[in-house]
């Protein structure tokens, strides 16, 4: 089933002409543009209210939004970066619940990618690798491996190394890195009880 049909079954006739689901033949780039940022803003949406209610329905809604958003828009597009971001939060967001592997593949598969269509120097590259970073870290804590966690730190020591020094994002992404450094040093489990890592807020309309 295409993106497009998976949106078609979830949501109802008004819902899809909202999005700009019009017949093929009627679209030009523009129209793919606007399908993919409206797409882009249900999906988060979504993703969203999956965070409060946990109800799997509204994350395999908000995914399937997601993944449209990320199909109708062109690799070199401007917005590709964040659609791609914030599907690989969304998969995130629904392992961290439900714990299925393929959720966690599926996440740094997005996030990296993310940062490939990412110019150097951009704004929002320290964010990228933050959570790429911090995907990194939820597998290893998942199944282990000590390639995820230098994985992690690697991704997390370039988000400090990329961000300004006084910039309100840079306590944020210290913590993350000195997590995954606990953990490397003094071989703590994590536990209830250890330190949590701070996801960066990638889901936002």
């Amino acid at each position: 089933m295409s993106h497009k049909d998976a949106i078609r079954e979830y949501v109802s006739d008004e819902e899809q002409l909202e999005i700009g689901m019009l017949p093929l033949q009627l679209w030009g780039n523009d129209a793919y543009i606007h399908t993919a940022r409206t797409s882009r803003r249900r999906g988060l949406q979504l993703a969203q209210i999956y965070e409060i209610t946990g109800n799997e329905n509204e994350i395999t809604e908000a995914l399937a939004f997601l993944h449209c958003a990320a199909q109708f828009t062109p690799d070199d597009h401007a917005d590709m970066p964040e659609h791609l971001s914030n599907l690989g939060s969304a998969f995130l967001c629904r392992f961290q619940r439900m714990g299925d592997p393929s959720d966690i593949s599926e996440a740094i598969s997005a996030q990296r990618r993310a940062i490939q269509l990412t110019p150097n120097g951009h704004v929002n590259m320290p964010g990228l690798l933050s959570n790429l970073g911090n995907a990194f870290l939820c597998r290893f804590r998942s199944i282990g491996g000590l390639s995820n966690l230098s994985e992690a730190i690697s991704y997390q020591q370039r988000a400090v190394q990329h961000t300004p020094k006084g910039h309100t994002n840079m306590p944020i992404f210290l913590y993350n890195l000195g997590v995954s450094l606990i953990r490397k040093t003094a071989g703590w489990s994590f536990t209830s009880s250890s330190p949590e890592m701070n996801l960066f807020p990638s889901l936002s309309l």
